[in-house]
């Protein structure tokens, strides 16, 4: 059936313009696609449903997979950070080393000066020492290191024979920095200085340390003479002993 044969066929004035010419199918009827499968028909609202969860359980793991992925690599980096300042501590106390001269050339000049420094040091506080003694303090124990170090112990018949005596060593040794460390009573002295009897070294009442080392450096001090050899007792002497001993060694 050619158009011009349809045209003669529709009676004008019984429809407008344009021509609808589709005789073969009733346009009110909507057919939807449908596909067989052996697991039944698929039409496209179940095949959104489907891709939908197809979409969500493959997505998923990659959201979980991609988290894990950066947690490791932030762990791996602030790893990677520490490493690197760990490497550059090192190799700024290898250059300090380095840069640190290793000579052991023996030099005799600089020897007997230091030497003589240290003897000298010594020899003015020995000085100081027997210029700067009340009569009424007693020394118990007496060392002098190098570099001026000075650790002295004893015991007084009064609180102000002690100050008179540390007053006296300062004025002496005047960069010393000398500080009294410890002054306290004898247990058994409450009736000796009630009954004012303090007559001898036994019998004075009053103990005190004065020193301008540090307890590490006593320490330091006592455990060298332990490693040469030396008796405890020569640098813990009792309260009624009489000591003096100087630190060649150091």
């Amino acid at each position: 059936v050619s158009l011009h044969a349809i045209g003669h066929m529709v009676a004008s004035k019984s429809i407008g313009m344009p021509v609808d010419v589709n005789f073969i199918h009733d346009q009110s009827v909507t057919e939807t696609a449908v596909i067989s499968t052996p697991f039944g028909e698929i039409t496209p609202q179940k095949a959104s449903i489907i891709l939908f969860i197809l979409a969500l359980v493959i997505l998923l793991p990659l959201l979980a997979l991609g988290f894990v992925f950066n947690k490791m690599a932030a762990d791996t980096s602030a790893k990677s950070v520490a490493l690197d300042a760990e490497i550059q501590r090192l190799e700024d106390e290898i250059a300090q080393y380095q840069g640190t001269s290793t000579s052991t050339e023996f030099n005799a000049v600089n020897e007997i000066e230091t030497v003589l420094k240290n003897n000298r040091t010594k020899i003015m506080a020995y000085a100081a020492l027997g210029e700067s003694i009340p009569k009424n303090v007693y020394l118990t124990y007496f060392i002098t290191g190098n570099d001026g170090r000075i650790n002295i112990k004893g015991c007084a018949e009064t609180v102000e024979d002690v100050y008179v005596f540390f007053k006296n060593l300062k004025d002496s040794l005047v960069e010393s920095k000398l500080r009294i460390s410890k002054l306290d009573l004898k247990s058994s002295s409450l009736d000796t200085v009630v009954n004012n009897t303090a007559s001898t070294v036994d019998d004075a009442p009053y103990v005190f340390e004065i020193t301008n080392m540090t307890e590490e450096e006593l320490q330091a001090f006592r455990d060298s003479l332990l490693n040469q050899g030396e008796n405890s007792e020569e640098y813990t002497p009792s309260e009624s002993s009489s000591e003096e001993t100087t630190d060649e060694e150091q």
